[in-house]
């Protein structure tokens, strides 16, 4: 057997962000028995490595600042980093957490002409899973500072989230990204955990080793292959049908009923007209860019039949760089081959469809002479992938268990979407568990979590009730769990777009409660709806009054301060009333202060604001401009 080497936990890479001002454990193996000494800063620490060569040091508080050198030394061995003080911040969730910058580069150029920033750190924690036990060390982790050529990486909310600390506190800021699009919050929880959740232990039937869980991934991966594979023989074999016209954007169905519940591939092409120069640059040499939105389901892109791109499913935005030299004046060529996975063939409406060519831009929607023609026809739909990442306790033993006891100042946490199905009833129970549960893996019981709340969404959603719970439980864990603060995201979301680009907001309103939570300031008040009052008036009319109330992140709590004059914008203002056969409407509403008054009627039993998956009306807020949560308020 080959003797254990000095190695540090893959955290502790070059250009790690170490926690400032407060004890910091470091750890990592050693030959079993050796000595190991750690030094950083004038603080010096030492440890003898276990019998399975395990060490841990706690090093005395470091001052914030860098590069630092961060030692590590056995009689025999030394290994040395270049590192970073300043605060950390662990970045979990879901997609809406995981998406990275290069996501938003089009709609947020501007970021990468900042100046590039060695003191604001990344580090992204590769995915993996394990179905038996919690590992000691993550696969795989990478530091690194912020510049033209590393922003892509960064996670975008954790990014706005940091920018503002930066900017404000003038410390190095560190961000630790934990993450995966479509985890459910079991996935991010061990199994004693989840033992108050019986449908936990039913989604692991056939999951217990991660030889079954692999071999279970492996097969409906190759069924996927297959689907495909078939697919594009026959695309090869077959002569492609007629052409036909097609408007996009749209569902296709909506135009030929044929292609409901239709899966095989198509192809769609459109002319673009360029004239010879762009700013004074003749076309040939300028690069372009051609923005598609949202297709369901994958696709190849060409321009001029060159290769410009591809995305894999429908959540991934199609914007594509095009290379100088591939455009010309006159008439240009956009080929989509679309594979139509399952059903539903759809360009999404709402999107940008655009090419530009600096500072000209061509609509490619709304009577852009689009047509379309059938590739080949599958006898059904492709078969789903068996994400076995997303099963309970699978990313918390890989991926969270192996980062505890990194000392880190705080939590974020976007996530939710995944839930918002048949368990969306335990969710707060769920939430508060994990809570519980992290903070007693990092041994610090009052650790701050700040948690976005889901924003509206109104496609490829089920308006049953779960999107509008789980909001409901990321609010009520603000009221009910110390040390958590809820930033209110309505108003940020867009309604075709589960990964919503707006990031930016929600970033700078997590960094707006951390600076009152975590640190010592005190951040805008978030107004809530609180109660509702029934007035009468002496023409013996009456209507229904509803109060707000206000609670306010300062010096490190959350508490309760005065209600605040609410506003909202041009859209007619609108809550619904139910009664209590479970029948509801919409009425309009007015805003008198900090209350929203309503017209009055009998039976009603409760009264509900933005209470489905997507917003109906103005967006009720502050004269601050922060949004008022969801409420469902019963009589």
């Amino acid at each position: 057997m080959q003797e254990q080497s000095l190695t540090l936990a893959k955290l502790f890479g070059e250009g790690c962000m170490l926690q400032r001002d407060v004890p910091v454990a470091v750890w990592g193996w050693a030959p079993a028995g050796e000595s190991v000494t750690v030094t950083c800063q004038s603080s010096r620490a030492q440890a003898t490595a276990n019998a399975e060569g395990y060490w841990r040091v706690t090093l005395d508080p470091l001052e914030f600042g860098g590069p630092f050198r961060l030692a590590v030394s056995t009689p025999e061995e030394s290994v040395v980093r270049s590192c970073y003080v300043g605060d950390v911040f662990l970045c979990s969730g879901q997609s809406n957490m995981e998406l990275p910058m290069g996501w938003v580069r089009y709609d947020d150029p501007q970021s990468w002409d900042r100046p590039a920033d060695s003191l604001l750190r990344h580090c992204k924690v590769a995915v993996d899973t394990d179905f038996e036990t919690p590992r000691a060390d993550v696969t795989e982790a990478r530091w690194v500072g912020c510049d033209a050529a590393t922003l892509e990486e960064f996670t975008a909310v954790g990014y706005y989230f940091a920018r503002v600390l930066r900017n404000d506190l003038d410390v190095p800021v560190g961000l630790i990204n934990v993450s995966l699009g479509g985890s459910p919050i079991a996935s991010w929880m061990d199994a004693a955990s989840l033992e108050d959740f019986p449908w936990a232990a039913e989604a692991l039937q056939g999951y217990t080793t991660n030889a079954q869980a692999q071999e279970r991934s492996e097969q409906s991966l190759k069924a996927i292959a297959d689907w495909h594979d078939e697919a594009e023989r026959r695309a090869l074999e077959q002569e492609p049908g007629e052409w036909m016209p097609v408007t996009l954007p749209g569902v296709l169905a909506q135009q030929y009923a044929w292609l409901q519940d239709w899966s095989g591939i198509l192809e769609l092409s459109v002319p673009v007209e360029l004239p010879e120069t762009v700013d004074g640059t003749s076309v040939e040499k300028l690069e372009g860019l051609l923005r598609l939105g949202t297709w369901k389901d994958s696709d190849r892109t060409f321009v001029n039949n060159v290769f410009v791109g591809s995305c894999p499913d429908m959540y991934v935005l199609h914007d594509y760089a095009i290379p100088a030299g591939i455009l010309h004046a006159g008439v240009n060529t956009v080929h989509v081959r679309l594979t139509v996975e399952h059903g539903s063939a759809r360009v999404m409406p709402g999107k940008a469809l655009t090419l530009a060519v600096g500072s000209h831009s061509v609509n490619l929607a709304d009577g852009a002479p689009w047509r379309m023609r059938v590739l080949c026809h599958m006898d059904g739909p492709c078969p789903s992938e068996d994400f076995i990442r997303w099963k309970p306790t699978a990313l918390y033993n890989a991926m969270l268990a192996p980062c505890a006891g990194y000392t880190v100042r705080g939590v974020l946490w976007y996530q939710g979407e995944s839930d918002t199905g048949p368990t969306h009833p335990d969710y707060e129970r769920a939430l508060a568990s994990m809570i519980a549960l992290w903070r007693s893996l990092w041994k610090q019981p009052r650790l701050p979590f700040l948690v976005v709340q889901l924003p509206e969404l109104g496609v490829d959603c089920e308006d049953d009730g779960g999107w509008p719970t789980v909001r409901q439980a990321e609010w009520n864990t603000m009221l009910h769990v110390q040390d958590v603060a809820t930033v209110v995201a309505l108003g940020s979301g867009q309604w075709n777009d589960l990964h919503p680009v707006t990031k930016i907001p929600v970033g700078e309103r997590l960094a707006d409660l951390a600076l009152g939570l975590v640190y010592d300031g005190s951040s805008l008040p978030q107004p809530y709806l609180d109660k509702v009052e029934t007035q009468s008036h002496e023409d013996g009319t009456r209507e229904f009054v509803v109060r707000s109330a206000a609670l306010v992140c300062d010096n490190g709590t959350v508490r309760e301060c005065d209600a605040v004059p609410l506003a909202c914008g041009a859209e007619p203002l609108v809550f619904e009333l139910v009664d209590h056969a479970g029948q509801c409407h919409t009425v309009a509403a007015h805003i008198d202060g900090s209350t929203v008054r309503l017209p009055y009627e009998d039976q009603v039993s409760e009264i509900r604001y933005a209470w489905h998956c997507d917003r109906q009306g103005a967006l009720l807020r502050s004269e601050q401009d922060v949004a008022v949560p969801p409420a469902r308020l019963i009589l």
